[in-house]
């Protein structure tokens, strides 16, 4: 396991998309840093991370440094359009 830092609006979902290429990773994130699925994150709160659910769309992320942050709207509208791109 990693650990890694938690951005400025980012939550759990962003954090399961980020690090294990898969939103349904929720669950593990939770459960491997004891913290409810529902629980707000704080910008530098550290958190464990494991191996990647979905390499693909892991590594994806990582080639292209893409921080997934759902509180930032534009980001979010650049990445939908790149990401449409490459896999369409």
């Amino acid at each position: 396991m990693k650990t890694i830092k938690v951005q400025d609006g980012q939550n759990i979902f962003d954090i399961a998309l980020q690090y294990y290429g898969d939103v349904s990773a929720i669950v593990r994130v939770a459960q491997d840093n004891g913290i409810s699925i529902t629980q707000n994150l704080t910008a530098g709160q550290e958190l464990k991370i494991g191996e990647p659910t979905n390499k693909i769309v892991q590594k994806y992320f990582e080639d292209r440094k893409i921080v997934i942050n759902t509180d930032t709207k534009p980001a979010l509208g650049d990445f939908n359009q790149d990401f449409s791109q490459d896999f369409n």
